[in-house]
Protein backbone atom coordinates (compact mmCIF):
# COMPACT_ATOMS: atom_id res chain seq x y z
CA UNK A 1 0.00 0.00 0.00
CA UNK A 2 1.32 3.36 -0.98
CA UNK A 3 -0.35 6.48 -1.35
CA UNK A 4 1.03 7.18 -4.40
CA UNK A 5 0.58 4.82 -7.77
CA UNK A 6 4.02 5.73 -9.41
CA UNK A 7 6.36 4.04 -6.43
CA UNK A 8 3.66 1.45 -5.34
CA UNK A 9 4.13 0.11 -9.34
CA UNK A 10 7.66 -0.08 -8.75
CA UNK A 11 7.53 -2.03 -5.57
CA UNK A 12 4.59 -3.83 -6.51
CA UNK A 13 6.66 -5.31 -9.61
CA UNK A 14 9.72 -6.01 -7.82
CA UNK A 15 7.79 -7.65 -5.08
CA UNK A 16 6.76 -10.09 -7.97
CA UNK A 17 9.69 -10.69 -9.83
CA UNK A 18 11.38 -11.76 -6.37
CA UNK A 19 8.46 -14.24 -5.53
CA UNK A 20 8.83 -15.29 -9.43
CA UNK A 21 12.43 -15.85 -9.04
CA UNK A 22 12.43 -17.88 -6.10
CA UNK A 23 9.15 -19.73 -6.35
CA UNK A 24 7.59 -18.92 -3.77
CA UNK A 25 4.02 -19.60 -2.85
CA UNK A 26 2.80 -15.94 -2.51
CA UNK A 27 0.20 -13.56 -3.60
CA UNK A 28 0.85 -9.67 -4.05
CA UNK A 29 -1.52 -7.22 -4.07
CA UNK A 30 -1.26 -3.68 -4.10
CA UNK A 31 -3.85 -0.65 -3.43
CA UNK A 32 -3.34 3.11 -3.18
CA UNK A 33 -6.64 2.53 -0.86
CA UNK A 34 -5.95 2.46 2.52
CA UNK A 35 -9.44 1.34 3.96
CA UNK A 36 -9.37 -1.21 1.10
CA UNK A 37 -5.37 -2.36 2.47
CA UNK A 38 -6.41 -2.38 6.15
CA UNK A 39 -9.93 -4.11 5.93
CA UNK A 40 -9.47 -7.67 8.33
CA UNK A 41 -5.54 -7.27 8.61
CA UNK A 42 -4.16 -9.01 11.49
CA UNK A 43 -0.79 -6.95 11.24
CA UNK A 44 0.11 -3.61 9.38
CA UNK A 45 3.56 -2.80 8.75
CA UNK A 46 3.94 1.30 8.66
CA UNK A 47 7.45 2.45 7.37
CA UNK A 48 6.74 6.10 5.79
CA UNK A 49 8.53 9.28 5.66
CA UNK A 50 6.67 12.26 5.66
CA UNK A 51 8.26 15.07 3.78
CA UNK A 52 11.58 13.40 3.32
CA UNK A 53 14.93 15.00 2.51
CA UNK A 54 13.17 17.93 1.50
CA UNK A 55 12.09 18.68 5.71
CA UNK A 56 15.00 16.96 6.98
CA UNK A 57 18.08 19.35 5.89
CA UNK A 58 16.23 22.52 7.32
CA UNK A 59 15.40 20.45 10.55
CA UNK A 60 19.41 19.80 10.99
CA UNK A 61 19.92 23.23 10.28
CA UNK A 62 17.57 24.94 12.61
CA UNK A 63 19.17 22.57 15.44
CA UNK A 64 22.50 23.83 14.03
CA UNK A 65 21.42 27.41 14.51
CA UNK A 66 20.79 26.93 18.06
CA UNK A 67 24.14 24.64 18.56
CA UNK A 68 22.85 21.17 18.23
CA UNK A 69 24.71 19.13 16.15
CA UNK A 70 22.22 16.45 15.28
CA UNK A 71 23.87 12.98 12.69
CA UNK A 72 20.32 12.40 11.37
CA UNK A 73 17.69 14.34 13.70
CA UNK A 74 14.72 11.57 13.41
CA UNK A 75 14.60 10.21 16.93
CA UNK A 76 15.79 12.22 19.54
CA UNK A 77 16.39 16.10 20.44
CA UNK A 78 15.16 18.93 18.09
CA UNK A 79 14.97 16.51 14.73
CA UNK A 80 13.25 13.87 16.90
CA UNK A 81 10.44 16.64 17.90
CA UNK A 82 10.15 17.84 13.78
CA UNK A 83 9.82 14.32 12.82
CA UNK A 84 7.05 13.29 15.43
CA UNK A 85 5.30 16.38 13.89
CA UNK A 86 5.18 15.53 10.99
CA UNK A 87 4.81 11.34 11.42
CA UNK A 88 2.97 10.91 14.67
CA UNK A 89 -0.98 12.83 12.63
CA UNK A 90 -0.62 10.48 9.82
CA UNK A 91 -0.09 7.71 11.85
CA UNK A 92 -2.56 7.86 14.30
CA UNK A 93 -4.90 8.76 11.07
CA UNK A 94 -4.17 5.12 10.44
CA UNK A 95 -4.67 3.67 13.98
CA UNK A 96 -7.50 5.32 13.81
CA UNK A 97 -8.64 3.50 10.61
CA UNK A 98 -7.06 0.32 12.14
CA UNK A 99 -9.73 0.69 15.01
CA UNK A 100 -12.82 0.66 12.70
CA UNK A 101 -12.09 -1.62 10.19
CA UNK A 102 -9.16 -4.49 11.67
CA UNK A 103 -9.56 -3.15 15.59
CA UNK A 104 -7.55 -7.09 16.38
CA UNK A 105 -3.98 -6.19 14.29
CA UNK A 106 -1.47 -5.76 15.71
CA UNK A 107 0.87 -2.39 14.34
CA UNK A 108 4.14 -2.54 13.59
CA UNK A 109 6.34 0.54 13.32
CA UNK A 110 9.24 0.71 11.65
CA UNK A 111 8.97 4.95 11.47
CA UNK A 112 11.03 7.04 13.36
CA UNK A 113 10.75 8.60 15.84
CA UNK A 114 10.08 5.17 16.92
CA UNK A 115 9.31 5.59 20.70
CA UNK A 116 7.28 8.78 20.42
CA UNK A 117 5.33 6.96 17.70
CA UNK A 118 4.67 4.30 20.29
CA UNK A 119 3.71 6.45 22.75
CA UNK A 120 1.56 8.54 21.04
CA UNK A 121 -0.01 5.20 19.47
CA UNK A 122 -0.63 4.00 22.62
CA UNK A 123 -1.60 6.78 24.83
CA UNK A 124 -4.52 8.07 21.46
CA UNK A 125 -5.88 4.89 19.99
CA UNK A 126 -6.74 1.28 21.58
CA UNK A 127 -4.19 -0.03 19.04
CA UNK A 128 -1.62 -2.97 20.01
CA UNK A 129 1.68 -1.46 18.95
CA UNK A 130 5.34 -2.60 18.93
CA UNK A 131 8.28 -0.30 17.98
CA UNK A 132 11.00 -1.65 15.94
CA UNK A 133 14.57 0.28 15.05
CA UNK A 134 17.29 -0.76 12.63
CA UNK A 135 19.93 1.36 14.60
CA UNK A 136 21.39 -1.71 15.71
CA UNK A 137 23.48 -3.10 12.72
CA UNK A 138 24.12 1.10 11.68
CA UNK A 139 25.53 1.64 15.47
CA UNK A 140 27.41 -1.85 15.37
CA UNK A 141 29.52 -1.00 12.68
CA UNK A 142 30.30 2.51 13.64
CA UNK A 143 31.11 1.17 16.69
CA UNK A 144 33.61 -1.20 15.38
CA UNK A 145 35.59 1.70 13.28
CA UNK A 146 35.95 3.43 15.95
CA UNK A 147 37.80 1.26 17.75
CA UNK A 148 39.73 0.10 14.47
CA UNK A 149 38.19 -3.65 14.41
CA UNK A 150 36.44 -5.67 11.73
CA UNK A 151 32.51 -5.40 12.32
CA UNK A 152 32.48 -9.51 12.03
CA UNK A 153 35.08 -9.17 15.31
CA UNK A 154 32.97 -7.88 17.35
CA UNK A 155 30.62 -9.46 19.72
CA UNK A 156 27.65 -7.77 21.54
CA UNK A 157 24.35 -8.87 22.44
CA UNK A 158 20.80 -6.77 22.32
CA UNK A 159 17.65 -6.18 23.09
CA UNK A 160 15.08 -3.59 22.06
CA UNK A 161 11.90 -4.13 21.23
CA UNK A 162 9.12 -1.74 22.36
CA UNK A 163 6.06 -2.73 23.46
CA UNK A 164 3.75 -0.31 25.17
CA UNK A 165 2.05 -1.27 28.20
CA UNK A 166 -2.07 -1.84 27.06
CA UNK A 167 -0.84 -3.42 24.25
Amino acid sequence: MDIAQKPLDMVTAFAKKIVKQYGFNTKIESTINRREALAGANYVIVTISVGGPKWTHPNRKIALKYGVNEGVGDTLGPGGVFYAARHVPPILDICHNMEELCPSAWLLNYTNPMAIISWAVSDYTRIKNVGLCHSVQGTTSELAKYMDIPVNELSYWVAALTIWPGS
